[in-house]
């Protein structure tokens, strides 16, 4: 079958996608999840909170005619930071202000402080191949369509970010492409990170015995309850080279090269 992706690189001085079972020491995973992507496609779009988690959530972003595609692009470099964190769930300004002016241990504790160490990525750089359902409309025009012209006037209706609002990042359009997707029972070099989705599935041990590769379970669709209802295996590399594989499925793309989706 034949699908229509949009290409556009994303980058930032930092980012974060933090694996959902780490709280006071947040870990990031080395490329944006399938939930993270989502998240960022409908900022770009504009669609508001309870639109996207009560309603395009299940019509677009989770639908099986939703696919992304990572690439890559430099090194993934780990870094950690570490920042200082208020207890705000009864946050009082006053109170607040208060205990950053007294000198009474006792008004000092009423807010209960901790230094979190962050793990993030340094100097993010990615290519995402966004397959979107065409017929799908927002505020009278398709989504896709939508999407593609904010990316190509570099015009989001929020800012992007890397994970989280303190990761701005900036976004590049690169290409419309039409692709078909192949089923690859040779080895072959994939540019893209690489979901596990068949038991055919094998890495090139000989040719790749020099690679730094990793293996992780990311999160895809996430529900209006932020509960994650599917997570994906995949295999990435550190350094951002093309893997060599077999038992794929895959979108063979001459400018771009193979690329697999989930």
């Amino acid at each position: 079958m034949r699908r229509r992706f949009l290409v556009f690189r994303i980058s930032s001085d930092y980012g974060m996608f933090r694996r959902l079972y780490t709280t006071t020491s947040p870990q990031t995973y080395p490329f944006p999840t399938g939930t993270a992507i989502s998240g960022l496609l409908a900022s770009i779009i504009g669609i508001g909170y309870d639109e996207y988690y009560h309603r395009y959530l299940k019509l677009v972003f989770n639908s099986p005619m939703s696919e992304y595609g990572i690439q890559i692009l430099g090194e993934i470099d780990f870094i950690r930071i570490n920042e200082n964190w208020i207890e705000t769930k009864q946050f009082d300004f006053n109170k607040m202000l208060k205990a950053a002016v007294t000198k009474s241990y006792e008004e000092y504790v009423n807010y209960q402080r901790m230094q979190a160490s962050l793990s993030m990525i340094r100097n993010p750089k990615y290519r995402l191949f966004v397959s979107l359902p065409e017929d799908v409309e927002w505020n009278g025009k398709k989504i896709f369509d939508l999407l593609i012209k904010k990316v190509e006037n570099n015009t989001p209706h929020y800012i992007p970010y890397m994970g989280i609002s303190e990761c701005i990042a900036s976004i590049k359009f690169e290409d419309v492409i039409y692709v078909e997707k192949e089923i690859l029972n040779e080895f072959v070099e994939v540019s893209s990170v690489v979901p596990i989705l068949s038991k055919d599935f094998a890495i090139d041990v000989e040719e790749m015995a020099d690679a730094r590769l990793g293996r992780e379970s990311i999160p895809r669709n996430m529900e209006s309850d932020r509960k994650v209802s599917k997570y994906v295996d995949v295999i990435y590399e550190y350094l951002g080279k093309p893997i060599r594989v077999k038992g794929v499925e895959a979108y063979s793309s001459g400018k771009y090269g193979l690329f697999a989706t989930f």
